[in-house]
Parts: structure tokens; C-alpha cells; sequence
């Protein structure tokens, strides 16, 4: 650290605001290489989705502790905690999330603070320090330190090579504490993000208990993902052993790299093997275009890449870029490579351009021929990001390595360009913001930079930013989007329930009409209320259903003596139950009176009636008055009593229990998002293979728009696609998707990064031409 006077070139290193360190984390991460990138991207993904599964049984646990109490006190405890728990998951998410953001900021540069020194967690634990510790911080602590070390011990192996990897990539030296994926790491933040809850310690360990047994446990396979991401991006693949390389047995490599020249910046100047893999890209591409040109000797070495001679210099190169980059080139001229020679043929000299420098030329040439095609961004997009060829033609001129790194702010701010591009349809035209932002962004580039490449940095900073905010603005409007759909899903599962579960009590029966009304209109909604908020596998349900089968159990069961002794105990408390429900709903209390007074001449007139044995068919009609109905069936069910043989067993009506198991047992399973695949329907199965996410081109009816899939709601299985806002253009079944899939009305646009999509494609298109 500086020793000069004090505020003079210093840069706070703890921010004032949590808002100033999301600022500085979000400038830190910048600087990181393309693989860190993908691991926290891997590990936030992992670690949200083990969250989600920890909440949803900590309301479960919650209720079953409270459910269990010994006393009020408890149960109220529970009750409050689990409460808190639903109102502050959100929170508690976030928190995490920007915590492991925090611990990978901080592997950026060495000048950042380091985690353990202000950890309450970090050191050697003393006698002393202990006895200051309240009891409450104590238990935390404890069990904390507890999950941490059982961590540590069961996944060794795989954290020691996450460490090592990430090591290799990153100018801080990673270790145990701050490995930003390592136990320590997450248990803290977990500690640190349920702060924001104000819970009793009882309710925390609980939630401890529960993170150490659906988190923890489990991160065996997070490691295991990471590790394969990080060797995918060819990051000391053969790493097997538990030893740790020496960092110092690097140094002279690095310090020797800056002596001659070359501009080193912490991780992408180190090499990954003895090859010096840096370069290794770039040589390929050239013995490519060696074997397409011809220009091959017999034991393969390359020939024509000797500098001397009539070849301008690369500082000539780059002045002579520099001027095209300030003029506007011929209108739909986007070949550099010809205006350059046409340029250089216009000299008195008569010099051409080096070989490497050639090389280079075609190959950025190739790569924006194939980004000016690329049917994945809109036509003004493509034509704004054409117009960066000159700019990172001249990095990749002054910089040999350029096609090798991946963390290369100039490629990293490419490819963020043209993933925000790619939802991006012309709607707003050039008043676009985002329209207006790459604008400038290439404006900028295009007036400003000459060799300095720290202004790539600057831009993807600053670009990185803005895109966070236009994507809280969208994320806000479509959490809305899908929470109405989810709630209009579970409103229409919820009624189709309920009025299955009335049609399966009445199975035929000729229920008296007050009857039917209370059942289907009055009844019907409180059983709805109580399927959206509990479920139908909870006890309020069943003691719904319950009450309804008494209902239709009391207008029509057979009267014998027992039956009656037993209907006259029950119709007090049914009414009672019936009332307390449709209160719970609000039920206009005139309606509720009129029904009820009804129900009560039906009940009347059963009591009064002689004990009979109708048959379905002399059954009361739904629309006979109750008085009629049963002096009608008197005289019926008397001779077909006398009618019937000795032999004959009379049918035994159900009770109001078997009602009840009947109704449960017909309800449908709940429904799957995930279509079944079909062997004749390949986009039926592409369809199942589909996550949110994925970015689709829409063309119906002359209309062509871009869209997102953002959600499967589970309860209808429906997917719900937005547009860049958030806002819904579209829902499909799944057949209705995997038609639009077939017809090309829908059309998968590719996410990948641009960069590498274009650097692909260059390769691949040369190798195929050697082929031939």
C-alpha cells in the first residue's frame, strides 16, 4: 500500500454502501478470464436451485416443530419463524448470491481485501475469545464451523482442484478461505444472508440444520460440475494429483514475458502447459490458411512468413487502420482486407503487408463476414457491431494472443453486445436505449481508441451495468407476468378439482335442489379456497370433502333406525360446520340464510317421513319440492318392499367416509410440464428437452417478433414466452410448441458467445476447405 498523504490516490477498500461495493465487485469481475466467469455462473446456478429445495422443506420442518410444541410459547415461536422465513426467502437469496459474487470480485485483483480479516469465522478460535461470545453467536458458530470442517473432509479432492485450477487463472493466490465456491466460503455467506432474519436460535439451527443437510451434503456434485467447466475450457486438464503446483516456479516465466515487451496482465499471461498455449490458436489458424493458400513445404513448416523484405511495418499497419477508422468505408464495403490493398497499392513504395499481419487481417475479415450473416441479431445490430471490425483488428494486430484469450475485455465486450442484442427485435428503433447504449459504445470506440485497450475495459464496465438494469426493470415486470400466470394456472387446476370432487359426491344421486345450490355454488367456494391455499392433500380439504359427504349423505341415505338416530346427532353440527365455512368465504349472508333455511325443511321432512327403502330410479327429483318428493315416495318404497324377494340383498348406502375416499382416489395425479416424448415426434422431444431461457424467433401470420421462454407453468403445462421487457407475447401447449418448431413459425436463436461462435465457424469453414 501507498505511504503518501493520507486521501491522496487511495481507493477505499470497504465501501461506504452496499450499492458502491456491488459497484466495485461488478469492476472486479470484469477483469476476470472467460472460465472464472463460467464457473460462478455454474456455482450460482447450482447453489440457487440447493436453495430453493432448503426453503421449501424449511416451511414443512417449521410447521412440524410447531405442530409438536409443548407449550403456546413454542408453537408461537414456530409459527412467527416460519412466517419470517416465507416473508425474507427473496432477501436471503439475493444475499447469498451477492456474497459469492463478493468472494469471486475479490480473486480479481491482489490489492483486494482479503475475506478472512474481517471474519468472524476466520483464525484460531481461544478460551478467551469464546467466553465474550454471547450464547446465541456461540451455537452459530459452532455448528457453523462444524458443517464447514465435515466439508472440507468428505470433499477434499475436488475442492483442492477447484482451488488449483482457479489459481492458475487469477493473480491471488487461492486457498481454503477464500476459495469462493469452497464450504468455508458458502456456509458464511449462508450465515451472513440469514442475518436479515430476525429469527430466535431455535428457528436459525434449524435452518442450519437444514442448509447442512440439503446444501452441503450435496455439494459433491457442484465441484464435480465445476471442475469439468473449468477442464472444458482447457484449464489444467490433466490435473490429477492432490499436490498443488508452486506459483513461484511461474514467476520468471511471467517476469521474463515482461522483460521483452509484451503487455502481461495477470491471469491471461500465464501459460497453461509448456507450449505456451497462448499462441497456440493463432498458429493454427495460420497453418490453415497456409494449406489454403498452397503454401506448404513437404515437412509441413509454413513458408512465406518472413518479415523481411518489401513489407510495411505493423506500426504502419496500425496507423493506416486508424485512419479507416475514422472515415466512413464505401457503403456496403465490409472487406478490410481489399481496402487495405487498395490503400497500399495507392503508395509510391510499393510495400505489402507481412505475412502475420495478413493473416491476422483475413481472419478478422472471416470472422465479421460470418458475424454480418449471423441470422441471431437483428439487421441495425449487426450492421452497429460491423463497424468494431477496425477496432479489434487493430487488438488483435498488437496483441498476438488475442484469439487465445478468452477473459479479453475487447471479446468479452463483443460478446455482451451481442448477447443483449439478441433479444433486441427494432421495435423502438434508433430512440432504443439499448439501441442508443451499443451506439455510443461503438462511437466511442470508434473516436477514441488508437492502442490503448484499457478503454475496452472501461466500456464493458460500463456496459455490464447498464444491462443489470435493464434486466431488474425486465425481471420485475415478468416476476409479475409469471406470478399472474401461475396464479391464473393454479385458479383454473383449483376449480376443475372442485367441481370434480362435487360431480364424484353426487355420482348420480337426485339431490334436492337447495341442495345442489349449497354443494355447487355456496360450498363449491370454500373448497376452492382451501385447494389454492393448502392443497388438496392437506386436512383442511378432507374435513371439506368431509363435510360435503355428510351433506349429500343426510338428504339421501336410507332412513332405517339406526340411520335416523344417527342424522339426528349429526344435521346440528353440520349446519354448524356449513355456516363457519361459508363465512370463511364471505357468502352473502341473505343468500346463506335462504339456503339454510331450505336445507332445514329437506332435513324436516326426512325426520317425519316412514323408514323406507327407495330405489335410485323413485328417488326425489331435483326439481320436486321436498314435501311432494317424500309423500310421493311413501306408498312407492312400501310395495317395492313387498315386491322384493327374500333372497335378495338390499344395496347398502355408502357412508360419508367412503365418500370421501372415493372422491380423493379420482383425482387426477398432479399434471407434468415435461411432454412425453413420441419416437415419430422429434420436436415433441426437442420440445422436453427445452429449459427457460432459450431465445426463439417468432413468424406468424406476418408477424415476426423475438421472444424468450421464461417459464413451464407446472399446473396447465403451458409455456410462457416474453419479449425483452418482460412482458408475455406468447403461451403454447407443449404440442401447440413442437408444431410451431416443425412449421418454422418458431426458431431457436443461438446464445452462445459471438466471439467464439465466429472463431468456430472461421476454423471450421478452413478445415472443411482442406478437406476438399
Amino acid at each position: 500500500m501507498s505511504t503518501g498523504p493520507q486521501g491522496a490516490n487511495v481507493v477505499p477498500l470497504k465501501p461506504d454502501s452496499k450499492a458502491d461495493a456491488k459497484r466495485l465487485d461488478r469492476a472486479l469481475l470484469a477483469r476476470l478470464p472467460a472460465p472464472v466467469h463460467a464457473v460462478q455462473l455454474k456455482g450460482k446456478q447450482v447453489i440457487a436451485g440447493l436453495l430453493r429445495t432448503l426453503f421449501d422443506k424449511a416451511d414443512d420442518s417449521l410447521f412440524e416443530l410447531a405442530d409438536r410444541a409443548v407449550n403456546n410459547q413454542d408453537q408461537n415461536l414456530f409459527f412467527e419463524s416460519m412466517r419470517e422465513v416465507r416473508l425474507k426467502r427473496r432477501t436471503v437469496e439475493t444475499g447469498f448470491a451477492d456474497h459469492i459474487d463478493a468472494a469471486f470480485a475479490r480473486l480479481a485483483s491482489s490489492d483486494a481485501p482479503r475475506a478472512e480479516q474481517d471474519d468472524i469465522y476466520a483464525g484460531e478460535l481461544s478460551i478467551d475469545s469464546l467466553s465474550l461470545v454471547q450464547n446465541d453467536e456461540l451455537e452459530e458458530l459452532v455448528a457453523t464451523d462444524s458443517m464447514i470442517q465435515k466439508a472440507n473432509e468428505r470433499f477434499a479432492e475436488p475442492i483442492q482442484h477447484v482451488a488449483i485450477r482457479l489459481d492458475s487463472l487469477v493473480p491471488v493466490k487461492v486457498y481454503q478461505k477464500n476459495n469462493p465456491l469452497g464450504p468455508d466460503t458458502l456456509c458464511e455467506g449462508f450465515v451472513a444472508a440469514t442475518g436479515c432474519m430476525t429469527l430466535d436460535i431455535k428457528a436459525r439451527l434449524v435452518l442450519f440444520k437444514l442448509f447442512d443437510r440439503l446444501v452441503v451434503t450435496q455439494l459433491g456434485k457442484l465441484y464435480e460440475d465445476v471442475n469439468k467447466t473449468l477442464i472444458e475450457h482447457n484449464v489444467l486438464p490433466s490435473l490429477k494429483g492432490p499436490q498443488r503446483p508452486q506459483r513461484q516456479a511461474r514467476a520468471p516465466a511471467v517476469a521474463s514475458s515482461k522483460a521483452g515487451g509484451v503487455a502481461a496482465s495477470g491471469a491471461d499471461n500465464r501459460t497453461q502447459d509448456a507450449g505456451g498455449g497462448e499462441s497456440e490458436v493463432l498458429s493454427t489458424l495460420q497453418q490453415l490458411l497456409a494449406e489454403q493458400r498452397g503454401e506448404q513445404s513437404a515437412n509441413g513448416d509454413l513458408l512465406g512468413t518472413d518479415f523481411s523484405g518489401d513489407t510495411i511495418g505493423t506500426t504502419d499497419v496500425m496507423r493506416l487502420l486508424s485512419q479507416l477508422q475514422h472515415r466512413e468505408l464505401p457503403s456496403g464495403q465490409s472487406n478490410i482486407k481489399s481496402v487495405l490493398d487498395h490503400v497500399l497499392r495507392a503508395r509510391d513504395d510499393g510495400k505489402k503487408l507481412g505475412q502475420l499481419d495478413d493473416d491476422i487481417i483475413n481472419l478478422v475479415n472471416m470472422m465479421f463476414e460470418f458475424i454480418l450473416d449471423d441470422r441471431n441479431l437483428a439487421a441495425p445490430m449487426k450492421a452497429l457491431l460491423g463497424r468494431l471490425q477496425i477496432p479489434l483488428l487493430k487488438v488483435a494486430i498488437a496483441d498476438k494472443t488475442f484469439f487465445s484469450k478468452g477473459g479479453h475485455p475487447a471479446r468479452r465486450l463483443l460478446n455482451e453486445l451481442a448477447t443483449a442484442a439478441l433479444g433486441w427485435q427494432g421495435d423502438g428503433g434508433e430512440k432504443d436505449t439499448l439501441f442508443k447504449k451499443i451506439d455510443g459504445i461503438v462511437q466511442k470506440l470508434i473516436t477514441d481508441f488508437d492502442s490503448d485497450v484499457s478503454i475496452f475495459g472501461e466500456m464493458l464496465t460500463d456496459f455490464v451495468s447498464f444491462i443489470e438494469k435493464e434486466k431488474r426493470r425486465a425481471s420485475i415486470l415478468e416476476q409479475r407476468t409469471l406470478d399472474a400466470e401461475d396464479g391464473k394456472a393454479k385458479s383454473e387446476r383449483a376449480r376443475a378439482l372442485v367441481n370434480q370432487s362435487i360431480l364424484t359426491l353426487i355420482d348420480g344421486r337426485n339431490l334436492p335442489a337447495p341442495v345442489l345450490t349449497l354443494l355447487q355454488e355456496a360450498w363449491g367456494n370454500v373448497l376452492f379456497l382451501i385447494c389454492l391455499k393448502h392443497d388438496t392433500d392437506s386436512d383442511e380439504w378432507k374435513e371439506a370433502l368431509q363435510t360435503a359427504a355428510d351433506l349429500v349423505w343426510s338428504v339421501c341415505a336410507t332412513l332405517d333406525k339406526e340411520a335416523r338416530a344417527r342424522m339426528l346427532q349429526l344435521v346440528p353440527d353440520l349446519l354448524k360446520r356449513l355456516r363457519t365455512g361459508l363465512e370463511s368465504v364471505s357468502y352473502n349472508p341473505f343468500e346463506m340464510t335462504q339456503l339454510f333455511k331450505q336445507l332445514q325443511a329437506v332435513h324436516l321432512q326426512r325426520l317425519k317421513a316412514p323408514v323406507v327403502v327407495p330405489t335410485v330410479k323413485d328417488a326425489p327429483a331435483a326439481n320436486e319440492t321436498p314435501a311432494a318428493a317424500i309423500e310421493e315416495s311413501v306408498p312407492q318404497a312400501t310395495e317395492a318392499l313387498t315386491s322384493t324377494a327374500a333372497d335378495e340383498p338390499r344395496a347398502v348406502d355408502p357412508t360419508p367416509q367412503a365418500m370421501v375416499e372415493t372422491v380423493i382416489a379420482a383425482l387426477p395425479e398432479e399434471p407434468s410440464a415435461e411432454p412425453t416424448a413420441q419416437a415419430d415426434n422429434p420436436f415433441l422431444a426437442q420440445v422436453a428437452r427445452m429449459s427457460p431461457g432459450c431465445w426463439f424467433e417468432h413468424h406468424d401470420e406476418g408477424q415476426q417478433y423475438r421472444c424468450r421462454l421464461a417459464a413451464i407453468i407446472k399446473a396447465t403445462g403451458k409455456y410462457i414466452f416474453v419479449n425483452r421487457s418482460g412482458m408475455k407475447v406468447a403461451e403454447k401447449t407443449a404440442a401447440e410448441f413442437a408444431d410451431a418448431l416443425r412449421d418454422g413459425k418458431l426458431q431457436s436463436l443461438d446464445d452462445g458467445m459471438l466471439f467464439d461462435r465466429a472463431l468456430e465457424a472461421v476454423i471450421g469453414n478452413l478445415r472443411s476447405t482442406r478437406g476438399r
